[in-house]
């Protein structure tokens, strides 16, 4: 599966990256900082998941999450947030089954969270996501 990353610095997106790229089921192919990159990054390059770290300044993760989900197909979402904004809305998205909501930003966390969203394709309608 292909991964876009919404970075927000070096250290923790190089540790975050090597742990993808330590299945070999999981490529990073591209990042970004602001919305509309990642928008415009996932629009062009199809990623089967993106990453947003909600703690970025400036970031409304559920907007973008809601403008990701619009895209054809639709990638799969994993926001990383201690706290949410508009906490009811994340987890009627998360309840959809394309976002998953990850309190801390631990490597292994994301990279679970990862493998939950390629057993769910693997095992569902593709036209069903």
């Amino acid at each position: 599966m292909t991964v876009l990353l919404m970075e927000h610095d070096s250290d923790t997106s190089s540790d975050l990256r090597s742990a993808i790229h330590a299945n070999r089921h999981f490529r990073v192919i591209a990042h970004g900082t602001d919305d509309a990159t990642v928008l415009a990054l996932a629009r062009t390059l199809l990623t089967d998941v993106v990453i947003i770290d909600a703690r970025l300044d400036g970031i409304d993760a559920l907007a973008l999450c809601e403008q990701l989900r619009t895209l054809t197909p639709p990638p799969a979402v994993v926001i990383i947030a201690a706290h949410l904004a508009g906490a009811d809305s994340a987890h009627r998205l998360a309840a959809r089954g394309s976002v998953h909501l990850l309190r801390g930003s631990e490597p292994r966390d994301v990279v679970n969270a990862l493998r939950a969203i390629g057993v769910r394709r693997s095992s569902s309608d593709p036209d069903a996501l």
